[in-house]
C-alpha cells in the first residue's frame, strides 16, 4: 500500500500538468518538444532546434536559462512545465544485489549504505536515486532483488534548477538520459522480448552505448567523443570521427558480452543529429556483421513534418517516460528516500491527542453560539462604556474651567472693581490712554508715607501694572493723584517722552498696589463722558450702516 502510494505521489508531480516541455541540449543544440498529455500516450504538438552560438557560456546556467527563454518566445511556444534529463556521463550508476526478503521500505536505506562507499565524490555531496530491475532467481526460489543505483553531484543538481529558474520555467522531473532513449526504442516498437538491442546515441559532447533486453535498460556507457559541426569537417576528420566512435561502440559492446556469458546482440539502433551517424551506421554492420540501422523515429510516430526527427530520441523519450515512475524511474529532482521508522507507541500517542483535539474542537463548536451571543453583548457594553468616557472627558474639562474661575474669583482681589475705578478715574480718552495691563496676585508687604510723613509698612493683596500715554506730564500727574485718593499705593516710573504722530507724548509706567484691607465702593462709580462722535453705544444696525453694510 505506501509503495503504491509514493508512486501514486511521483506520477502526481507530472500527471496535473496537461502541456509540458521536454528539454535536451548539447554544446551545438537546443531541442525542445511541447507536449500533450492525452490518456497513457503523450501527443507531440511540436519541435525545434537551434543552435547555440559559441559565445555562450554553457558552464552559467544562467546564460543558458536566457537563452532558452528567448528561444521560446522567439517561436511562441507556450511556457509550462518542463522535464529534462541528466546525461549519461555525468551520473554514476552502480548494479547491486539485495537479499531475499528485503522489504520494500527498507531498500532506499541499504541502497543507501551500499553505494555510498563506492562514489567517486563524498556522499553527502551526491543525489542518489535508484530503481528495482527485478528478482534473481535461483534453482527454486527467489535469490534476492537487483537495483540500479544512480548518483549525480549535488552541483549538476543545482546547474538544472538554476538554469530552469532563469528560463522562468519550472522544473517537474531531472531523469538519467539512457532511460529517456530506451523509453523512445520502446516507444516506437523497435525492440522486442527476448532480443538485445544496442542503441548508439552520438551527440556533439559524448556517445551513450545503451543495451536494452526487451524493453529492459541492462547495460549503459558513455565515451567522451567531440564531433564537431559537419560544415567544419573535411573529409579526412568526418571519417577519423566517425572511426573513433566506432571503436567506442565495438569497445563497449565486448565489455557487455564478456560480463553476459552466451549473449549475443541482435540489432544495433544509431542516432542523433551530428550528421555522421549513417557512416558509423554503415562502419558498424561492415565489422560486426550485424543487422545495423540509423534509427528514424519519425515513421513509428507518425511525424512526417519533423526534420531530423533521429537527433530527438532523447526528447521524444523524455515525452513518454512522462507517464510515471515505471516508465522514467530515476527523478533526481525528487530521488526516492528511505522511509521514517514510526513507533507504534508514539503513533498510538498521536492518535489518541488527535482524538482529543477532535473532541476539543466539537465542544467549542457546540458552545460557539453562546459564546458568539455573549461576544455580541460585550461588544455593545464596550461601545457604551466608551461614549461614556468620551461625555466624562468633556465634563471633566468643563469643571476645570468652572474651577479656574470660581478660584480667580474667590480670590478676593476682584480685578473687575478695580478696573472700573480705574476707568472712572481716567481722564478723556482725548487725553489720555492706557496700554500693556498686567495684574499680579502675589501678597507683599511694601513700606508707604502716612499723610503725616511717617513710614509704615502695609500689606498689600496684589497689584496691576499699565502704562500711561498721555498729552502732557500734568494729565499723569492728576491720574496719579487721583488713584492715590482712592486710597491705592502707586509707584510710578520715569516720566518719558513719545515720538507720537496722535499728540500722546508723554508715557510713564504706573504699579497700583491694592491695600489688604481696602474696601471697594464701586456703585457711585461712574464713567467719564463720551465724545458726543463716540458710536460705541450706537445701535449695531447703525454701525453697519454707517461702516458700509447695505442690509
Amino acid at each position: 500500500m505506501k509503495s503504491l502510494l509514493r508512486k501514486l505521489s511521483r506520477l502526481g508531480r507530472i500527471g496535473v500538468n496537461r502541456r509540458f516541455l521536454a528539454v535536451d541540449f548539447d554544446t551545438r543544440q537546443l531541442r525542445i518538444a511541447q507536449v500533450d498529455r492525452l490518456g497513457s500516450r503523450p501527443r507531440l504538438r511540436k519541435f525545434h532546434t537551434e543552435d547555440i552560438s559559441e559565445t555562450l557560456d554553457l558552464q552559467d546556467p544562467s546564460q543558458i536559462g536566457e537563452f532558452f527563454s528567448a528561444t521560446l518566445k522567439r517561436q511562441r511556444i507556450a511556457r509550462s512545465a518542463m522535464i529534462m534529463n541528466v546525461p549519461r556521463g555525468q551520473a554514476v550508476l552502480k548494479p547491486l544485489h539485495l537479499p531475499p526478503g528485503t522489504d520494500r521500505d527498507e531498500i532506499a536505506g541499504m541502497v543507501r549504505f551500499q553505494v555510498q562507499g563506492e562514489l567517486p565524490f563524498p556522499a553527502e555531496e551526491g543525489i542518489l536515486d535508484f530503481t528495482v530491475e527485478g528478482e534473481s532467481s535461483g534453482q527454486e526460489e527467489s535469490d534476492g532483488l537487483d537495483v540500479l543505483a544512480a548518483a549525480i553531484r549535488q552541483p549538476v543538481l543545482d546547474f538544472y534548477k538554476r538554469l530552469a529558474e532563469a528560463a522562468g520555467l519550472k522544473l517537474y522531473r531531472l531523469g538519467l538520459r539512457p532511460y529517456a532513449n530506451a523509453r523512445c526504442i520502446e516507444a516506437c516498437s523497435a525492440c522486442s522480448e527476448g532480443r538485445i538491442t544496442a542503441v548508439v546515441h552520438i551527440t556533439a559532447d559524448e556517445t551513450e552505448i545503451d543495451v536494452m533486453e526487451g524493453n529492459r535498460l541492462v547495460f549503459s556507457r558513455s565515451a567522451v567523443v567531440k564531433v564537431p559541426p559537419p560544415d567544419l569537417l573535411t573529409d579526412e576528420e568526418r571519417k577519423e570521427n566517425i572511426d573513433t566512435v566506432t571503436a567506442e561502440v565495438v569497445r563497449t559492446m565486448q565489455g557487455f558480452l564478456a560480463i553476459r556469458h552466451g549473449s549475443s546482440i541482435d540489432l544495433i539502433l544509431v542516432a542523433g543529429g551530428t550528421g555522421i551517424e549513417r557512416g558509423v551506421a554503415e562502419m558498424l554492420g561492415q565489422l560486426q556483421q550485424l543487422r545495423c540501422e540509423l534509427f528514424n523515429p519519425a515513421e513509428s510516430l507518425g511525424l512526417k513534418d519533423v526534420e531530423d526527427a533521429s537527433g530527438y530520441l532523447s526528447v521524444i523519450g523524455l515525452a513518454f517516460g512522462s507517464r510515471g515512475a515505471e516508465k522514467a524511474p530515476f527523478d533526481f529532482l525528487h530521488p526516492k528516500r528511505p522511509a521514517v521508522k514510526r513507533d507504534p507507541r508514539q503513533q498510538r500517542k498521536i492518535a489518541i491527542a488527535l482524538g482529543a483535539l477532535i473532541a476539543l474542537f466539537v465542544m467549542v463548536g457546540g458552545s460557539w453560539s453562546y459564546l458568539g451571543a455573549k461576544a455580541g453583548t460585550l461588544k455593545a457594553l464596550q461601545r457604551t462604556k466608551r461614549e461614556e468616557e468620551k461625555k466624562e472627558t468633556s465634563l471633566r474639562g468643563l469643571i476645570r474651567r468652572v474651577s479656574t474661575i470660581d478660584d480667580w474669583v474667590e480670590g478676593g482681589v476682584g480685578w473687575l472693581d478695580h478696573w472700573l475705578i480705574l476707568s472712572s478715574v481716567l481722564p478723556d480718552a482725548r487725553d489720555v490712554y492706557i496700554d500693556d495691563l498686567r495684574t499680579n496676585e502675589t501678597k507683599t508687604t511694601i513700606k508707604v508715607h502716612t499723610p503725616d510723613d511717617m513710614i509704615v509698612e502695609q500689606k498689600m493683596k496684589g497689584s496691576f501694572i499699565f502704562t500711561v500715554h498721555a498729552r502732557d506730564s500734568e494729565i499723569i500727574a492728576k491720574l496719579v493723584q487721583d488713584l492715590r485718593e482712592d486710597g491705592y499705593t502707586i509707584k510710578a516710573g520715569r516720566d518719558g517722552q513719545d515720538a507720537n504722530s496722535y499728540g500722546y507724548v508723554r508715557h510713564i509706567e504706573v504699579r497700583v498696589f491694592i491695600p489688604s484691607d481696602k474696601e471697594l465702593d464701586v456703585k457711585n462709580r461712574k464713567a467719564p463722558p463720551r465724545p458726543k462722535d463716540d458710536d460705541i453705544d450706537a445701535p449695531l444696525d447703525r454701525v453697519k450702516k454707517k461702516k458700509g453694510d447695505k442690509k
